[in-house]
């Protein structure tokens, strides 16, 4: 329709102060909680190395989910309430909070029970997505359907049972998973 060009005299107005009002931002896609550092990817990078024979070394993605695994829940909650910290100065609102820095049942679990905990205790409104197929686990890397039985079987049926996440995701990429895998993932979803 037309815009007008005058506002009608009967809504109210409110000075901003000289501030800008704005709609909240949504960051739809974070890996929020995770740990370690990718110092090492990164000098990799930077000297020429691509990234899947970087993931291939066990950088990447593994590396993170090496320190994942490696970190209490306390540790983990700590850093990522820094970091919803941050998203709220830049203007986020709502933040989807991916999993998949866990790779195995115990710390999928731990990341997407991080993730509610933190939308209970942040102002900011958090949307959690079960991302157990990142990448291959690292102790299945060599039997890929295997490790997507285990993400069907295992991780799926207690991320639901437990009401952990509202999505499902799967990353598909070569180093990662195929179309054919992630349907398999997906459907069952």
């Amino acid at each position: 329709g037309d815009i007008p060009s005058e506002l009608p005299r009967d809504i109210p107005r409110e000075s901003a102060g000289g501030a800008l009002v704005m709609p909240g931002l949504v960051e739809c896609h974070t890996h929020l909680i995770w740990g370690g550092d990718r110092e090492q990817d990164f000098e990799d990078r930077c000297s020429g190395i691509g990234y899947e024979e970087i993931l291939a070394r066990g950088g990447g993605i593994y590396s993170s989910v090496a320190g994942t695994r490696a970190a209490t829940e306390e540790d983990l909650y700590g850093v990522a309430m820094d970091r919803m910290d941050a998203l709220v100065r830049q203007g986020i609102t709502t933040v989807e909070i991916k999993s998949g820095y866990g790779l195995d049942l115990e710390n999928e679990l731990k990341i997407l029970q991080i993730a509610e905990r933190i939308d209970r205790t942040h102002p900011l409104t958090v949307v959690p997505t079960f991302l157990g197929a990142h990448v291959v686990g690292p102790e299945h890397r060599g039997d890929p359907d295997r490790y997507v039985d285990l993400v069907i079987h295992e991780m799926l049926p207690e991320v639901a049972a437990l009401e952990l996440a509202r999505f499902c995701d799967v990353f598909v990429e070569d180093g990662a998973f195929d179309v054919p895998r992630a349907r398999r993932i997906l459907r069952q979803a």
